[in-house]
């Protein structure tokens, strides 16, 4: 692999052994003086082809503390979701935090509407947002807003969908809508959706349908 351009320290655009153009992560790998031949292919972590334009001026603004996060973020939802995220998504993760640390640096909240249906539909893209939310914290020792967990469970909610295994997941969620207004009717009361005890009501019933 040949190293052809710049972009930081530790991004650089290249070439494989047949020609194609990609950009390449690693650390180091864009100090040498360019062009130069990476003869130890072990220093590089990631890479990517057919970016546009556009997503490698995005790689050149970002900073790369964010990609390291953005690169653990979607590693994690991977493993945890079963579900193999495309090349763009990390830089459309990476796009997002460098908003949301910008925003929560400014003392600029930005409210998720979906807030309450999040974490009883979507329990583990929601463990996964709460669990990139405490990283982002730790790592910059900031406050982040409880709206950002659910802000960062989207991405991985939308990359299902694009992926077909959404179709599951809007089963269940009419599933429980209807089950959810039968009790009310039957009871004669409103069950309050942002309670604890909704969300145990709502893993019960996601439980018993996943056995059947």
């Amino acid at each position: 692999m040949k190293a052809i351009r710049k972009i930081n320290n530790n991004v650089a655009v290249c070439l494989d052994a047949g020609g194609s153009e990609l950009i390449a992560f690693g650390k180091g790998i864009g100090f040498p003086k360019m062009p130069y031949e990476i003869e130890d292919l072990g220093s590089v972590d990631r890479t990517f082809y057919d970016l546009d334009p556009s997503q490698v001026a995005l790689i050149s603004e970002i900073p790369e503390d964010i990609f390291r996060l953005s690169f653990q973020i979607c590693d994690r939802g991977s493993r945890v979701l079963h579900c193999a995220v495309s090349d763009s998504f990390p830089l459309a993760m990476a796009d997002h935090l460098s908003f949301a640390l910008k925003r929560t640096r400014e003392g600029i909240i930005i409210r998720n509407p979906m807030k309450h249906d999040i974490p009883h539909l979507h329990p583990e893209e929601y463990k996964i947002g709460t669990w990139a939310v405490r990283l982002l914290s730790r790592e910059y020792g900031l406050m982040f807003p409880p709206d950002e967990a659910c802000n960062i469970a989207l991405h991985f909610i939308n990359m299902e969908t694009m992926s077909g295994r959404q179709d599951r997941e809007e089963g269940f969620r009419k599933t429980l809508d209807l089950i959810t207004e039968a009790v009310e009717n039957g009871m004669g009361c409103i069950l309050d959706r942002d309670s604890f005890s909704y969300s145990r009501f709502a893993s019960h019933i996601r439980y018993m349908l996943e056995r059947n």
